[in-house]
């Protein structure tokens, strides 16, 4: 009699603890789908952050030559000046 009782109860228990897995089970899922989305997202910000320093180091070069271009007209325009300057005091 007495060993029926435990046998039920730890079939009881044992159903128990199956449940507990089972619950455990699905919300390590869940963690598992979370993390996944949040891998995914930050993949997107690091691609999307990849492309923004790409965008701006394009703009950089795009000024530096433009720099490069403004100081060679300077430099054109100041010989020009200095040219022009040399031939009216000859005169």
């Amino acid at each position: 009699m007495i060993q029926n009782y435990l046998i039920f109860g730890m079939a009881i228990l044992f159903v128990i603890v199956l449940l507990q897995l089972h619950k455990t089970s699905e919300r390590e899922d869940q963690l598992l789908q979370t993390i996944s989305n949040k891998n995914r997202l930050i993949w997107d910000y690091e691609t999307e952050l990849l492309e923004i320093r790409s965008k701006i180091a394009e703009a950089n070069d795009r000024a530096k030559t433009w720099e490069l271009q403004a100081n060679f007209l300077k430099e054109l325009n100041d010989d020009k000046n200095q040219s022009t300057r040399g031939k009216s005091v000859n005169k």
